[in-house]
């Protein structure tokens, strides 16, 4: 009876250490899994939140780049010095640059030196005073200077860029170009 109980301790002890060393062994490769997954996680994310931060300095800065070349173009000063502006080759360049570059959807606006819009690439709409409901345009309008920010509006999140426009050292209106987001989340695809 002595050999069988002892047979029967030893089984349960061999039961009772192979359980606990499964456990342990199960419990380690686990939270080694998961070490590696988290590792893996932030690292792609750190990744993707680089070439996002890129890709929209690198948008921000073309379209200021843009629309700083636009505030010497003959096209924006008629537009500021005429009454009846009615060429459209601010349309035109901005199906071009639909055309030919990733901007598949950019806009234009001239704004005189008391914040009446003059032209909008995008609708016909002209005449209205945005000073009143812009503080951006009423800043801009009292300290004339380059600006260029990520813009949330009612209905879109773009990237605007503001260009004061001079005529002979005279503070005249702006040039203003709006791009959206689209290409930025075509090249994430």
């Amino acid at each position: 009876m002595r050999k069988s109980s002892y047979k029967m301790f030893t089984i349960i002890i061999y039961f009772i250490v192979s359980v606990l060393a499964f456990s342990i062994t199960t419990n380690y490769i686990l939270e080694k899994e998961n070490k590696l997954l988290n590792k893996k996680y932030n690292a792609i994310s750190s990744n993707l939140n680089d070439k996002i931060n890129s890709l929209i300095q690198k948008k921000k800065n073309a379209t200021l780049a843009f629309t700083i070349t636009l505030a010497n173009n003959a096209e924006v000063s008629e537009v500021l010095n005429s009454k009846e502006y009615s060429k459209d080759s601010l349309n035109k360049l901005s199906l071009l640059l639909r055309k030919e570059t990733d901007f598949k959807n950019v806009w234009f606006q001239v704004i005189n030196k008391n914040g009446i819009s003059l032209y909008r690439s995008w609708s016909k709409k002209k005449g209205d005073d945005l000073s009143k409901v812009r503080s951006d345009l009423k800043n801009m309008i009292k300290t004339p200077k380059i600006k260029s920010t990520i813009s949330v509006g009612k209905y879109d999140m773009t990237f605007k860029a503001m260009v004061p426009i001079y005529k002979d050292g005279k503070f005249e209106g702006v040039i203003e170009s709006i791009t959206h987001f689209n290409s930025i989340s075509r090249s994430l695809r």
